[in-house]
C-alpha cells in the first residue's frame, strides 16, 4: 500500500492540561518508569480528560483494543477513578502480548488501579463478538493497524457507540500504516462531526447533539 498523507484537524480543546500533567507524572512520568510511555504527555492528557467525562456527559465504559503495557489504559483508569461508577475493558491479541500482559498487571497493581480495569487476552474481533455486552463511552484503538483489521473495527463499534462518545484512534500518522486511510474513508461517509486530533491521537465524537436519545 502506498504511503497516505494526513489530513489537518484542529487540536484537541484541553480544559486543565496541568491536572493532567500531574497524573501522568505520578503515574507514567515518576512511579512506573519502567513501564514504556507510548503515549506523549498531550495524548496522555486527552485520553485522561476523555475518560474523566469532561467532554460528554454520556454514561457507559470504555473500550480499549490495544493494552501492551498499559500506558494508555492507566489514562483511562485514573479518569474513570475521577469520574467513579464505570470500568475500562482493554483487550490485547493473545498471540502478540502475552509477555506484556503480565506487566500491565504489575503495572496496575502498583498504582491501584484494579478495581476500575478489566482486562483480557482476545483477538479484537473475538472479544467483540464474544464479551462486548455493555454500553460504550468511549472506544479506543491502538491495535492491528492494517487497512483491513482499521476499517473493520470502525464497522462493528461505531455502530454500538453511544451518541455523544468517542471514538480514537492512535497512529494517525502520514506512511504506510493505514490507520488514517481507514479513518479518513470513514469519515467521507459521515455527516459532519467534531473531529480533533493531537501528536499521534485522533478524536471523533458521535452525534452529541442526539446523545439523549441512545442512553441505556
Amino acid at each position: 500500500m502506498n504511503d497516505f498523507n494526513t489530513r489537518d484537524y484542529p487540536e484537541f480543546p484541553l480544559k486543565d492540561f496541568e491536572t493532567c500533567e500531574r497524573v501522568f507524572q505520578q503515574t507514567l512520568g515518576s512511579r512506573v518508569r519502567y513501564v514504556p510511555a507510548m503515549v506523549s504527555i498531550s495524548e496522555f492528557a486527552v485520553l485522561y480528560e476523555l475518560a474523566a467525562g469532561w467532554h460528554s456527559d454520556v454514561d457507559g465504559h470504555i473500550i480499549e483494543f490495544g493494552t501492551f503495557c498499559g500506558s494508555t489504559t492507566i489514562a483511562f483508569a485514573k479518569g474513570v477513578q475521577e469520574r467513579g461508577g464505570e470500568f475500562v475493558y482493554t483487550t490485547d491479541s493473545h498471540s502478540w502480548h502475552i509477555e506484556s500482559a503480565f506487566i500491565s498487571l504489575s503495572v496496575f497493581d502498583a498504582l491501584n488501579l484494579r478495581g476500575v480495569i478489566k482486562q483480557f487476552l482476545f483477538d479484537d474481533m473475538e472479544f467483540i463478538q464474544k464479551l462486548w455486552q455493555f454500553p460504550a463511552r468511549l472506544i479506543f484503538h491502538d491495535s492491528d493497524h492494517m487497512y483491513g483489521h482499521v476499517k473493520e473495527t470502525i464497522q462493528r463499534c461505531y455502530p454500538r457507540l453511544k451518541n455523544g462518545g468517542w471514538m480514537v484512534f492512535h497512529d494517525y500518522t502520514p506512511g504506510p500504516d493505514a490507520v488514517a486511510q481507514a479513518v479518513d474513508e470513514f469519515l467521507d461517509t459521515m455527516p459532519p462531526v467534531r473531529v480533533y486530533k493531537t501528536d499521534k491521537l485522533l478524536c471523533i465524537q458521535k452525534d452529541e447533539d442526539e446523545h439523549h436519545n441512545n442512553r441505556t
